[in-house]
């Protein structure tokens, strides 16, 4: 990883609260699940993206974001191995350079975790996921 895991939050976060010219969904650049970036650990080995289900707030499908604090009971899905790292290098692009073509690129492979596996659902310390 070029960044720390610190720096790749604060300079997340100073994304957030500018105007890069791509929103994702709830008007964020980076896909995220509330109303402000929160601490995400880029070092960790995977990382559980909240899951917004298909209907859910008039949604055609499934929508994948950063959820750090989940105040709604929404699902989680599980990312990692080489999924999460080529996730984190998407997003270590981001912070480089904020480019649609970029922020493009993180908003579809995030969104790709939603519809490109079979899940079921199952609770761990009491989180429900889906993997």
């Amino acid at each position: 990883m070029k960044c720390s895991s610190d720096e790749l939050n604060k300079r997340i976060s100073d994304l957030d609260s500018g105007k890069t010219g791509y929103e994702a969904f709830g008007g964020k650049p980076i896909p995220y699940i509330g109303w402000l970036w929160r601490y995400v650990d880029f070092d960790d080995d995977s990382c559980a993206l909240g899951v917004i289900p298909a209907g859910a707030d008039g949604n055609d499908a499934n929508l994948v974001g950063f959820m750090e604090n989940n105040k709604w009971g929404y699902p989680y899905i599980c990312v990692k191995g080489d999924d999460w790292r080529e996730l984190v290098e998407l997003i270590e692009k981001v912070v480089d350079d904020p480019s649609v073509e970029n922020l493009s690129a993180v908003n579809d492979r995030m969104q790709s975790f939603a519809s490109d596996r079979q899940y079921y659902e199952y609770e761990e310390d009491g989180y429900t996921y889906w993997f």
